[in-house]
């Protein structure tokens, strides 16, 4: 076996950046005269675009990187080159194996990319409440459907403190969520604060499709906002 016969298998091991200094070296100053290898190191080139959009593991491709080689100029005379029976076919299938086997290491597939959308956004129904009694300030709920129950969102709207008198400085607000049995559960408890608005987060274990009526109490029970869940608007 001649050298040019020796060093034409080295093409795809090159272009994987898998032969070591002195072997690299070697082949680039072969290549520089050898059309033949020119050639079949053009028809490899067309997989490590596609390999680069990947990222493969260190122990795969610890070779150093391939240096940029300075092909004959146009006209140039070179050696003629010895004709050859084959175009290696099973070197090349072989070369195209490693490819997909690395893609494959790397995650890359049509199941990762269908995972990788984005989730959509959950769905929020906001209720304003009715005031039971006159009252200055506004209630608004949002409810977040979740498996374990109805994420609660309560947004009050206070009036400056001019606007209170002296009682109702003092007095805190209870979330009370009702089913549609009549259960109630306390959900959240929260106090005034006046000229601002006030955001309190809350929870019931009751789905959204069970909840009834939410209402805002006084600590002693009184009601003073209430709104049952099915004036909740169908596109919201």
């Amino acid at each position: 076996m001649n050298e040019h016969e020796s060093l034409s298998e080295w093409d795809a091991a090159y272009m994987l950046g898998a032969l070591n200094s002195a072997d690299r070296q070697r082949f680039e100053a072969h290549l520089k005269t050898c059309q033949e290898c020119q050639s079949s190191l053009a028809d490899l080139s067309t997989v490590p675009p596609m390999m680069a959009r990947i990222a493969p593991p260190d122990d795969l491709l610890s070779a150093p990187a391939v240096s940029a080689v300075s092909l004959p100029a146009a006209g140039a005379s070179a050696p003629e080159a010895q004709p050859t029976k084959t175009k290696k076919p099973a070197r090349r299938r072989l070369y195209f194996a490693l490819a997909a086997v690395m893609l494959l290491a790397a995650g890359i597939g049509l199941g990762s990319l269908v995972n990788s959308a984005p989730a959509s956004s959950p769905v929020v129904q906001t209720l304003a409440l009715t005031p039971a009694t006159t009252q200055d300030m506004a209630v608004n709920v949002g409810f977040e459907p979740k498996k374990w129950g109805t994420a609660l969102t309560i947004n009050c709207n206070y009036p400056p403190a001019a606007g209170y008198n002296s009682a109702e400085t003092q007095q805190s607000y209870v979330l009370v969520v009702q089913n549609r049995e009549g259960d109630q559960s306390k959900s959240a408890s929260w106090k005034y604060v006046p000229g601002q608005n006030v955001t309190v987060p809350a929870a019931t274990s009751m789905q959204l499709d069970d909840i009834a009526v939410v209402s805002v109490q006084l600590a002693d029970g009184t009601t003073v906002f209430s709104a049952p869940l099915k004036q909740i608007p169908k596109n919201s």
